[in-house]
């Protein structure tokens, strides 16, 4: 699945995320607002790993963030940080660093819509 063929995010799972939690809106809200905080910090996180060439960690922040946006479906972005998770070198990594906050730009206002349309 290439950049520009995924979804930003995943509507359809993020409703069967509602249905699974029986229904209740405000867990997704709540979960939105939850992953939108934590994305803004490890892109911080990420920026000072990237500063400090700190490959390691620039990894282990990746994995953070694919794993938040599993949660909340951000397809494109969850793709963005599995590769950068993947990157040995460090020309694959700023390369895809960069990809990650492009996605992480378009998963947050993508999730900002879908916020408040549930408020």
């Amino acid at each position: 699945m290439n950049e520009e063929s995924s979804i930003v995010i995943d509507m359809d799972g993020l409703r069967r995320a509602v249905e699974a939690s029986g229904g209740d809106d405000a867990f997704v809200v709540e979960l939105t607002e939850v992953f939108t905080s934590d994305l803004d910090q490890s892109l911080t996180a990420l920026l000072r790993a990237l500063t400090r060439g700190d490959t390691k960690l620039t990894q282990k922040i990746a994995h953070r963030i694919k794993s938040g946006a599993a949660a909340v479906r951000a397809t494109r972005l969850r793709l963005a940080a599995e590769a950068l998770e993947k990157a040995t070198e460090w020309s694959e990594v700023s390369t895809r660093a960069a990809r990650v906050e492009r996605e992480a730009a378009r998963a947050r206002a993508a999730l900002g819509g879908r916020r408040s349309a549930s408020t």
